[in-house]
């Protein structure tokens, strides 16, 4: 049997009755019904939702059904916070309210607004930062002109008619200037409508890796660009090297501290009863994001995957009626799958269970209400490596919900949230899927069309899956120890920890001038109010290195042994800014 990297997991050739719990399962899937589960797929694929987007208040609102259903049914939090495992990613939003871009001439100030007086010609130049200087003209931006130009500690002053403007921003900020601002040719085509786009990304905000050290480059408007000239007497750009007689200031503030957004996956842990193996924790998950609106319409995302979704909130009741099973149950709701599986990506790279607890498999549940009645497909199958026994155990009990044989989803395996288990966590998986059809990612893919008779059986399954996970005979080959899992998880949050404080020490330093804090209690007072400092897994406080040599300060978890250096969990962690 093929291994997934170092786990492995085997079923001996038992029947199914004697895996599991015959009456308490009899309990569960009575409780599984259409009933229960059409209002909830109603709910989450409701146009209130406005599909889901990650993120979006509506991703918020239905994160906080789960959370509440879960509440509820008496299901216990299952991350380290409660119900709600967060994550983080980079996010370029560009808070208008805190930027501007001023000129001053000594005796008139000209303050220009984003997005209408001047605009940023790429998304990627996205960062807090604070830009002053006296306004030198290069005219053109030639090799030549930027030559005859001292823009030492100046802003570059220029109206182009050819080349690139990239190429133009590197020629001057090798010159010693803090910026560019650009003045439009009458022969292009308006600034508003060439980075009108870009600028609408800006306001309402992307993901994107943060861009280290960036240049300031803003484009004017045609009008304002004729009033700050006006504002100096001039009615053209003077010949370069001419300074214009004005300073320029440009201010740029990002709406979350340091570009970073805070995400949430719900977890809900229910525990097992076995002294023995109620440390094994079989996760069961299914993402609950969507796509959001695209082009004014809502993509509601009723089969994707608001059945899913849904799916494991009948689930979760069906355990309640069950009773505690011999293993833990993690029922795991991520966000960011139509990312690119950011929120499974999140938890398998930093996983998070109590202490005595780790993962052994993942069943993952997406798009399961569509298409015909007894069509259902599951990766891997035979054909790939990673075919396991829980893929095994799924076909054996397919036909007891009437799927008398299970259609390869191997197209699919590196397509939704299992596939991170797999990597990540080398753990065995199994993916049930419906498969697509003619709604997908489109705005009809609506509630009315879900086959909810299908969810229930899948959902069904799943339970029949994991009762027959139950038995004394379950065994892990080769499987990392708790041990070894507990040290993944400690250094998951020493990171957790240390990006929270270092994007409160970059919005301290962002709020007092760039001057960065030169004790950690600064921190409670102007950015974590009504908070402590978090401790970390060994109950010591975090390290803060103050600035050095014009180096921004630094946290630093010493490790387990709390001294410098060290190896394993002795590591030190440093988050550099």
């Amino acid at each position: 049997m093929p291994t997934i990297g170092l786990l492995a997991l085997t079923l001996l050739p038992l029947p199914v009755s004697r895996a599991g719990d015959e009456a308490a399962l009899a309990r569960g899937l009575a409780t599984i019904s259409v009933e229960e589960i059409r209002p909830d797929v109603f709910h989450v694929a409701s146009d209130a939702m406005a599909g889901r987007d990650t993120p979006s208040p509506g991703l918020e609102a239905t994160a906080r059904f789960v959370e509440g259903r879960l509440r509820e049914l008496g299901v216990a939090p299952g991350a380290r916070d409660g119900y709600f495992h967060r994550w983080w990613r980079s996010w370029r939003q560009l808070d208008p309210g805190q930027s501007s871009l001023l000129t001053r001439d000594g005796r008139e100030r000209v303050e220009l607004a984003f997005g209408r007086d001047y605009y940023i010609a790429s998304p990627r130049e996205m960062a807090d930062l604070d830009a002053v200087g006296p306004a030198v003209s290069v005219g053109e931006g030639s090799a030549a002109e930027v030559a005859r130009a001292a823009l030492g500690g100046a802003w570059a002053v220029a109206r182009p008619r050819r080349g690139s403007l990239r190429r133009l921003a590197s020629r001057v900020r090798k010159a010693g200037a803090v910026g560019l601002v650009v003045l439009p040719d009458a022969g292009d085509e308006p600034p508003a409508q060439r980075y009108g786009k870009t600028a609408r990304y800006l306001l309402e905000g992307r993901f994107g890796e943060p861009v280290a050290d960036v240049f300031p480059t803003v484009l004017l408007g045609v009008e304002a660009g004729a009033r700050v000239l006006r504002e100096v007497g001039r009615g053209d750009l003077p010949a370069a090297g001419e300074w214009l007689g004005l300073e320029v200031a440009e201010r740029r503030r990002l709406t979350h501290p340091g570009g970073y957004r805070l995400l949430e996956n719900v977890a809900g842990l229910w525990r097992g009863s076995d002294p023995q193996l109620a440390g094994e924790v079989i996760v069961v998950s299914a993402h609950y994001d969507h796509v959001g609106r695209r082009g004014g319409e809502i993509y509601n995302g009723a089969d994707d995957n608001g059945s899913g979704t849904c799916g494991l909130l009948a689930l979760a009741e069906a355990l309640t009626e069950y009773g505690p099973m011999r293993r833990s149950v993690l029922l795991l709701w991520v966000s960011g799958e139509e990312k690119g599986l950011w929120g499974s990506e999140a938890w398998t790279k930093r996983p998070w269970l109590p202490p005595g607890l780790r993962p052994i498999a993942d069943l993952n549940i997406d798009m399961i209400g569509r298409n015909d009645p007894d069509y259902l497909t599951i990766t891997p199958t035979r054909a790939l490596k990673h075919y396991n026994q829980l893929v095994e155990l799924a076909e054996e009990l397919g036909p007891l919900e009437g799927f008398p044989s299970l259609a390869s989803a191997d197209a699919y395996w590196r397509r939704s949230d299992h596939v991170n288990f797999a990597v990540n966590l080398n753990l065995p998986v199994a993916f049930l899927f419906s498969d697509v059809h003619e709604d997908y990612h489109r705005p009809t893919d609506d509630p009315e069309k879900i086959d909810y008779d299908k969810i229930r059986r899948v959902v069904r399954l799943v339970l029949r899956m994991l009762d027959g996970l139950q038995a004394d005979e379950l065994e892990l080959q080769e499987a990392p120890d708790l041990g070894s899992f507990q040290v993944v998880v400690r250094r998951g949050m020493v990171l957790d920890d240390l990006e929270r404080l270092g994007a409160a020490a970059r919005a301290w330093a962002g709020a007092h001038g760039g001057r960065w804090p030169q004790d950690a209690t600064d921190l409670v007072g102007g950015v974590l109010v009504g908070e402590e400092l978090p401790l970390d897994p060994w109950g010591r406080e975090y390290g803060w290195l103050p600035p050095d040599f014009g180096e921004p300060g630094r946290w630093i978890c010493y490790g387990s042994d709390g001294v410098p250096g060290g190896k394993g969990e002795g590591e030190d962690v440093v988050v550099e800014r």
